[in-house]
């Protein structure tokens, strides 16, 4: 299975309103997502990236009165099944929007519409002041010679002119890494943005690894050819080449050639870099446009690492499933946390496996644009040189489209006239991650997603916090050094950790580690606090309970040597929607059981199924003192909390019961129960096993052959579950429901 890395960059731009963020468009004009049903959908040949209009006769008969594009693009990636048969179409028909999104949704072809987000570059001009490269050592021998003092041969590594251009890497030690590891060839990495420029001489990317989304082609992701590379600025905030230089100073960041005598270096020095353009019809070039079919591109030509500079406070459903599928192939997503300076929820940065990164200064402090948060798994230098506990001096330094415009209206002159120039943002930081991402590959190619993310964790530097922000707390800075020590120490973990949810159960799956001492227990963590470890009994699973939305982080490592040491902590996430809560009342209690009550996302459709014990008959469904229905089967859209009643008729006969198998008369109530279930059979009960709907095995009870048993559930997670009873006569099952 190919294991690839994707990183997700933000460059910020001044282009803030009073509230501090950003009034920018919130979805692309003229493009849909349209997911069709599976016999609608054309098949695609491997490496097709697109399909004609031709081929979906049903669309083609609307495509002249909605200016729809005759080129639809494929959002496959991998054996996605769902992704093969997603589409983006584009149209010019702008003022019919709403029509047309009604059209495809009404359409029996058609299984799902969804509008496009627009996702802006994160980076900056240099500060919110127009002018905050100020570099004092520089402005004071602007003249001196442009020789580094301590470079090797990259004439801009090190310090120049009394400015040190290589702070960012100092600041993660990256010489250490460097003394234990390189960066491999066999290890691609993609930087998914506006544009990159190839060409580069600190870059040369093969014009097989490059391509432009726009126009299909691959062979070149410069920026557009109406672009002046020459042009010579006088503001940053109307310098259009400068912006350009986007995606181009990412990609230095990753993999800038060291010690080849040109430029500068980077931590992932070695690796291959790919170029994929995603340039919007905007000509300032602050935006892409259509940036997951770059994903799927580069996923899909062997990227081991991408990145990608931009995002926003919306994602599409397909585009999560874009990023699932990736994750799914041992793709690692690595994504900036933005630059509005809050701690809200930034996309993709926060989807699960993805990991998100803050910007910190070289005083380890997070930078005064940069988003935090808990949900942010790391932090990477992309911001400024701090001196008197102020952002004054050189942000970070890469490679260009423009020869220098920042640093020579700043007053650095050490790249006067040389694609190179400084930028800011997390967009820096996150690429500065994926090329340290890149170099850990080169070292251990089976570091997935979460591995990865784990291994960055565990050797991070003390987070400076002096202003309350934080970021995840077992997390800080990133040290290349540490975790290049960590890797090659070799890695002991939990293995195929696996993680899937039923409503608000999750359950987690995974083998034990490569090592041949015993381990017992295990401990689970989520969000980095302990709720749990295994059993004996248990030893290889675990089951939680999540109601409230959002992202959580599971991690799970193993305890060994008489618990004095432990594994490496094997990971996963799992994303959470808005749940509500159906439960079901039973009156009079004990006639009957319901199936289909626990926890439910919003306007699902879920069935309701009542069953009656012998003596009794189902009579109705009742919410809030109203009638439902009368038949046993309850179709029910869900929309907010609620109790549904089930109402019988007649007494239960306790003597008797229906059960799955009906071999022996087993009576188990009530059902659905909150935290006590009664048992009673005139043999006696000896044991009880409990599984999950798919059979794993959660619990084992001995009962010591009584012909009653009342069951403590309380810690058991609400949801359905399967109830072994073992009697004297047999075994008997039965599917119970805990509220």
């Amino acid at each position: 299975m190919k294991r690839c890395l994707i990183a997700l960059a933000g460059l910020a731009f001044c282009l803030f309103g009073a509230d501090g963020l950003q009034a920018q468009a919130e979805y692309e004009e003229g493009a849909f997502y349209v997911r069709l049903k599976p016999a609608s959908a054309p098949r695609l040949a491997k490496g097709e990236t697109q399909v004609r209009l031709e081929s979906l006769p049903f669309l083609q008969q609307v495509s002249a009165p909605y200016g729809i594009h005759p080129d639809l693009q494929s959002m496959r990636v991998g054996m996605n099944e769902r992704l093969g048969r997603t589409f983006r179409i584009e149209f010019d028909s702008l003022s019919k929007t709403g029509d047309l999104a009604a059209w495809l949704a009404s359409h029996p072809e058609v299984e799902m519409v969804e509008r496009v987000p627009v996702y802006y570059i994160q980076g900056s001009v240099a500060s919110h002041t127009e002018n905050p490269g100020l570099a004092v050592a520089d402005k004071e021998n602007p003249a001196g010679d442009a020789k580094p003092e301590d470079s090797g041969s990259d004439p801009f590594y090190g310090t120049v002119n009394g400015a040190n251009l290589s702070w960012h890497l100092d600041l993660i030690h990256a010489e250490a890494a460097w003394e234990k590891a390189t960066g491999s060839p066999s290890v691609k990495v993609a930087v998914v943005d506006n544009a990159v420029w190839g060409s580069h001489p600190d870059l040369g990317l093969l014009e097989e690894n490059q391509y432009n989304v726009m126009s299909g082609i691959q062979g070149n992701s410069a920026p557009p050819t109406n672009v002046d590379q020459e042009q010579e600025c006088s503001s940053l905030s109307s310098c259009n080449v400068y912006n350009w230089s986007h995606g181009t100073h990412c990609a230095g960041a990753i993999g800038a050639v060291r010690g080849n005598g040109v430029g500068i270096a980077s931590i992932g020095s070695g690796v291959t870099l790919m170029g994929v353009s995603c340039p919007s019809t905007d000509a300032s070039g602050l935006s892409v446009r259509n940036g997951f079919a770059g994903v799927t591109w580069a996923a899909e030509h062997g990227a081991d690492v991408i990145s990608l500079s931009w995002g926003g406070y919306s994602v599409a459903e397909t585009e999560r499933e874009v990023i699932q599928s990736c994750i799914d192939q041992g793709i690692v997503v690595v994504a900036a946390a933005g630059n509005d300076g809050q701690s809200s929820s930034f996309y993709p940065a926060n989807l699960p496996g993805v990991i998100s990164v803050a910007s910190v200064n070289s005083d380890l402090g997070i930078s005064s644009f940069s988003n935090y948060g808990e949900w942010v798994c790391v932090a990477a230098p992309g911001g400024f040189i701090v001196t008197n506990g102020n952002e004054t001096a050189n942000c970070i330094l890469s490679t260009t489209f423009c020869r220098s415009q920042s640093y020579r209206m700043s007053g650095i002159t050490a790249v006067n006239g040389e694609f190179y120039d400084g930028m800011y943002g997390t967009s820096m930081a996150t690429p500065v991650v994926a090329g340290l991402c890149g170099l850990l590959r080169s070292i251990d190619s089976s570091l997935d997603s979460y591995a990865m993310r784990e291994v960055l964790m565990a050797s991070a530097q003390d987070l400076n916090i002096s202003d309350a922000r934080e970021i995840r707390p077992s997390s800080g800075v990133i040290d290349a050094a540490a975790a290049v020590d960590l890797v090659q120490s070799g890695l002991i973990k939990p293995r195929d950790l696996e993680a899937r949810r039923e409503g608000a159960l999750v359950f987690l799956e995974w083998n034990e580690p490569g090592i041949n001492t015993p381990v017992e227990p295990y401990q689970v963590f989520r969000n980095d606090v302990f709720i749990g470890e295994t059993s004996s009994a248990n030893l290889y699973s675990f089951v939680d309970t999540v109601t409230e939305e959002g992202l959580w982080h599971y991690t799970v490592r193993g305890l060994y040597n008489d618990r004095e040491d432990t594994t490496f902590s094997a990971a996963v996430d799992v994303r959470v929607p808005r749940l509500y809560e159906v439960a079901v009342s039973i009156s009079p209690e004990g006639c009957g059981t319901v199936l289909g009550a626990g926890y439910h996302e919003s306007e699902e459709e879920i069935v309701l199924t009542a069953r009656a014990v012998r003596g009794c008959e189902f009579v109705r469904w009742t919410e809030d003192g109203r009638s439902l229905g009368r038949d046993t089967v309850l179709s029910y859209t869900v929309e907010y909390d609620t109790e549904i009643g089930a109402v019988f008729s007649g007494e239960p006969d306790h003597t008797a019961s229906e059960s799955l198998q009906g071999s022996i008369p087993v009576s188990v109530w009530p059902n659905p129960f909150r935290n006590t279930l009664n048992l009673e059979s005139p043999v006696a009960i000896r044991n009880l096993e409990l599984y999950s709907l798919d059979g794993k095995k959660l619990k084992e009870i001995e009962t010591g052959g009584t012909n009653s048993f009342e069951l403590d559930m309380s810690s058991l997670p609400a949801g359905t579950y399967l109830l072994r009873i073992g009697t004297a006569s047999g075994t008997e099952s039965r599917r119970i429901t805990k509220m």
